[in-house]
């Protein structure tokens, strides 16, 4: 996990839920070798939001019984994976309203579903992307 990313998780209290979710979220969002670009950000996005990831240590990203991982919360994660281009994370939750519309933007949301799936850490995801 990358500097920001853990100073990002380490700004939460050991053991919360919240912690929980930013943590396992931010391992997902490191381990992928993403573009550097706002159409490959804005998948992500659309990816995570669409998602439940179980990782094999039990922990979840994007469950329904959590109050952790609506937009808001993954684009504070997206403004530090991709800073260089907004560091905003309400720029990002804006901007995301119409972006989503891009087909450019769902072809990258499966695609980053096709790397997620194979993360060794990764048990199992479920997604209602089309």
């Amino acid at each position: 996990m990358s500097p920001e990313f853990q100073l990002f998780v380490d700004s939460f209290p050991n053991g919360t839920e919240e912690r929980q979710y930013f943590e396992a979220a931010a391992e997902i969002v490191a381990a992928l070798d993403l573009e550097m670009n706002d159409v490959v950000a804005f998948g992500c996005i659309w990816f995570l939001d669409m998602s439940t990831i179980e990782l094999v240590d039990g922990r979840l990203v994007g469950s329904p019984l959590s109050p952790f991982g609506d937009v808001g919360d993954i684009c504070r994660l997206i403004a530090i994976k991709f800073s260089s281009i907004n560091s905003d994370p309400e720029w990002w939750h804006a901007a995301y309203r119409w972006t989503r519309r891009r087909g450019e933007v769902g072809s990258l949301a499966r695609e980053i579903l096709a790397k997620t799936r194979v993360l060794p850490f990764v048990k199992r995801v479920e997604t209602s992307l089309k």
